[in-house]
């Protein structure tokens, strides 16, 4: 059995800044059976020196000096020296995490996987300006997931959660043994892309894992900051070529993929032109126009438009890309003051707002109901319970799209907090990361995060423990939870202590609002059910309620979330008209938490089925006194329960203010902390 479980291989040319803390970081690793391989690309500058130092000082380290090639010849070269059972790749600039090398190995050896994906931080030094930083933390889904290669990239690429970095993967050294369709192609840039599909279709098993385990430094003067737009070019043609000369060995789904890919690459090609100017703007016309004659066979299976456009004239076809640019931008700009057409209003406030404000971050514009009902209950709290303070409504495309703003204009005095729902953890990530941020670009400021759910899947353990630290790092966070499940997590896991931890219902159960005329009840059994992520219903037993609510009555299938974004203006009235429509039915029967929440403020008798995360069940506790809430149980027999509780001439009583004791506790918690 090979001794050796990982190999890195870091590339090294002109580094002598950085290369010390790159290097330390791998030799700090708690896995110990690695091999390091220092490749200096003909440095001129004391690189090559450190990097026999570091030789002489550890027989762990490997170093090869040859003539500059540049990335991909300096990546081919550690490769042909590597022997460990796995390999990755570390630039010279950059830095792995102290936990990276064995959680990855133990990961990857436990799920015999032939890839690994995983996540990475970009951060910046130096002047930068004009370069586009990548975001290298995706947000992937189902990480205990195994797919095969193929599955992995289609499932990446329809997400938008693909990475091309050759640095955020762990392969097996088996499978870069194939020859040259798994080497690096040199004398390119973006060798990564065609390397990373290629590799992706070749394996039988791959995984994933969103922790950011590599941290990216974007600096001047490095490869990810040049702007040669030519050589860009060159190396995204080269990558399209590729996709094409693997159509034939595909199936058809994959070659849909590697279709879109190519066009993808031509399309980056045209921006580059549009770019570029003189000499080098006709060189890359010549580039996108000869990429786009090598597609002929292939028109058949791809939009022919762009592709015959970018063959006959690539000027026309770069000028069309463009206007397709700045037309999605108007768009993009157009529907944000749609959903939150008081967006000039508020950034006035927070640039020059005088009084104390309170600020409300992340509140909705998607369609989910259930969360503007949360929303709308947040606004009538703090415009009851703190009326001497100013309130602001920032919803999260707003809070995320000024952010820099806030972070100049937010006093000492003002309180921040954050819209409660069932989105922290590693289930709705893309969130996670925007609470993460909050807390640490606001350290002085109350900051109270408003009754949520926390889950994070068992498998990510590294991402619980970076979340404790950022959550715990607070020295003025109240953290609210609406269910003991997750008020026990917080506290075991280090997340926050337990003066800083208050358990309370969901906002939503605080929904003072009441309807002037009840609507008439109807002879109808309204059905709710969840089809996303956290979905877990069999659909046998969803047939078997449908067929049960069928023998009883008419049935209607509703839904709390409607197609399309709903604006801050129509809030209320949106949530006015679904608790009227539920208020109508005779019986509710969903999966979904707020969906039972609007029935108890309705007065509608309800069946509830738990979901994934486990949320309906930890808030059915605080409804679990009303008579007309049930929280299912399959193994009693559903048609006994509908029965039990469907009756379309029961006094109309809906939740009404009972939980006005914990009202009065957030106020004080909060003036408190």
């Amino acid at each position: 059995m090979n001794d050796i479980k990982i190999s890195v291989v870091i590339p090294v040319y002109n580094v002598e800044t950085y290369l010390r803390q790159c290097v330390d970081s791998v030799l700090h690793q708690t896995l110990g059976e690695i091999q390091i391989i220092l490749v200096d690309d003909g440095s001129t500058d004391s690189s090559g020196k450190m990097c026999d130092e570091y030789a002489a000082a550890d027989g762990r380290i490997i170093v090869v000096h040859k003539e500059n090639g540049g990335l991909s010849s300096a990546r081919n070269a550690g490769l042909r020296r590597a022997s460990g059972e796995y390999v990755c790749f570390l630039d010279s600039d950059d830095f792995l995490e102290l936990n990276t090398l064995e959680e990855l190995y133990d990961r990857a050896h436990k799920d015999d996987l032939d890839i690994l994906l995983f996540s990475g931080k970009a951060f910046v030094e130096g002047d930068v300006s004009g370069v586009k930083i990548e975001n290298y933390q995706k947000y992937i889904h189902h990480t205990a997931e195994v797919m095969t290669g193929p599955e992995c990239l289609i499932s990446g690429i329809t997400r938008n959660e693909y990475v091309p970095s050759a640095c955020l993967r762990l392969i097996r050294m088996s499978l870069l043994e194939g020859g040259e369709r798994f080497s690096f192609h040199e004398g390119i840039i973006h060798e990564d892309e065609d390397f990373g599909i290629l590799t992706l279709l070749a394996a039988g098993r791959v995984g994933k894992t969103n922790a950011a385990y590599y941290n990216r430094r974007y600096r001047p003067g490095s490869i990810m900051t040049q702007k040669d737009q030519l050589k860009s070019a060159k190396g995204y043609a080269f990558a399209a070529e590729q996709m094409l000369r693997q159509i034939p060995n595909e199936s058809p789904e994959v070659r849909k993929i590697l279709l879109l890919m190519y066009e993808v690459y031509l399309r980056r090609i045209g921006e580059r032109y549009h770019r570029a100017s003189g000499d080098v703007r006709r060189e890359i016309g010549k580039v996108g126009a000869e990429l786009a004659g090598k597609a002929e066979g292939y028109r058949s299976q791809f939009q022919r438009r762009s592709s015959f456009l970018a063959g006959v004239c690539f000027p026309l076809y770069s000028a069309s890309i463009q206007m397709v640019k700045w037309v999605r931008k108007w768009q993009r700009r157009r529907d944000f003051l749609r959903n939150d057409p008081g967006c000039p209003y508020k950034l006035f406030r927070i640039r020059f707002g005088r009084r104390p404000r309170i600020f409300l971050l992340g509140t909705p514009v998607h369609g989910n109901l259930g969360d503007h009902l949360i929303a709308v209950s947040e606004k009538d709290y703090f415009t009851a319970f703190f009326p001497d303070m100013e309130f602001i409504d920032c919803t999260m495309p707003f809070a995320k799209r000024f952010m820099n703003m806030m972070k100049r204009c937010v006093r000492e005095d003002d309180i921040l907090c954050i819209s409660g729902g069932g989105w922290l953890g590693s289930e709705w990530q893309k969130n996670e990361e925007f609470v993460r941020e909050i807390i640490t670009s606001f350290p002085s400021n109350r900051l109270v995060i408003l009754p949520q759910t926390v889950y994070y899947r068992d498998s990510e353990s590294d991402y619980v423990r970076s979340g404790a630290q950022v959550y715990s790092s607070h020295p003025r966070l109240l953290f609210c939870v609406r269910e003991r499940a997750s008020y026990d997590f917080l506290l075991n896991n280090g997340f926050s202590a337990e003066e800083n931890t208050l358990l309370m219902p969901d906002f939503g159960l605080l929904y003072h609002r009441r309807p002037s005329a009840a609507p008439k009840r109807e002879n109808i059994v309204e059905i709710c059910f969840r089809d996303d992520l956290e979905q877990i219903m069999d659909p046998k037993l969803r047939d078997e309620l449908i067929g049960a609510a069928e023998e009883k009555a008419s049935i209607r299938k509703i839904t709390t979330v409607v197609g399309g974004n709903i604006s801050t203006r129509d809030r209320e009235k949106a949530v006015e008209e679904i608790i009227s429509e539920v208020g109508r039915a005779g019986l509710l029967i969903t999966d979904r938490l707020h969906a039972m929440v609007i029935a108890a403020i309705a007065g509608t008798p309800c069946i509830a089925f738990d979901n994934s995360t486990h949320k309906v069940s930890g808030v059915y506790h605080w409804m679990s006194s009303l008579d007309h809430i049930r929280l299912a149980d399959p193994d009693k027999g559903i048609a006994g329960q509908i029965t039990e509780l469907y009756d379309p001439a029961a006094k109309r009583e809906g939740l009404g203010p009972v939980f006005g004791e914990y009202e009065t506790a957030l106020r004080d918690r909060i003036l408190g902390i």
